[in-house]
């Protein structure tokens, strides 16, 4: 079953599937495949940040974390 989205240039309703809109003709599955990895990316980045925020505000001795696991003291 497809998922009906807007098209990003006519608004037009089209299918997720669909290589570009049947309306205006602008290629759709290039634009929404990279607004989706521009989403995952941007999520990826605050996450890491907020790690390493983490890690500063804590403290967080992650060498000593490390040797931990490692040689299970």
């Amino acid at each position: 079953m497809s998922v009906i989205v807007p098209c990003p240039c006519c608004n037009k309703p089209i299918s997720r599937s669909a290589a570009s809109c049947i309306t205006c003709g602008h290629p759709v599955k290039e634009t929404l495949d990279s607004r989706f990895n521009k989403k995952v990316t941007l999520i990826g980045i605050a996450l890491l940040f907020l790690l390493i925020v983490f890690v500063k505000i804590t403290n967080f001795d992650v060498p000593s974390f490390i040797k931990s696991i490692i040689f299970k003291n």
